[in-house]
């Protein structure tokens, strides 16, 4: 017989640091971070073509689409300390539903350092404590 195992996040906020934002072009990487005894959340995330800039210098007929890429993001970097994020990234190509495969894409993700811990619990299928930790 096998075993599932189920993860439960218990975040305890303390305060609020600061909020930062950053702009990946294609063939970027960026690592965000927070200071000690605080945790990144990811606040917003897009992948695509939003508007003229750094990455987009001058418009074409191609702006404007935009995929939603948050919860990838959240997952990745959300509840940690420091995170690292490329572009391109297989995982933000295969969220890429509304622009052209041909066009040369970005990512413009918001976060938000937070004091606080993480509690991280393991349960078993029956939700048994299995083991627990904090970050």
């Amino acid at each position: 017989m096998s075993s599932f195992y189920f993860y439960c996040w218990i975040i305890h906020i303390t305060g609020l640091n600061f909020a930062d934002s950053v702009d990946l072009c294609m063939g970027e990487e960026s690592r965000l971070f927070c200071r000690q005894n605080e945790i990144i959340v990811m606040t917003s995330s897009e992948y695509g073509r939003m508007e003229v800039g750094r990455c987009i210098p001058k418009e074409n007929d191609f702006m404007g689409c935009t995929n939603d890429v948050l919860t990838l993001l959240d997952r990745k970097c959300s509840g940690r300390q420091e995170c690292n994020i490329k572009v391109p990234n297989p995982d933000l190509e295969e969220e890429n539903t509304e622009c052209l495969e041909v066009l040369r894409l970005y990512l413009h993700a918001t976060y938000t350092c937070l004091k606080g811990t993480v509690t991280v619990m393991q349960l078993d299928s029956f939700h048994s404590l299995v083991s627990s930790f904090s970050l």
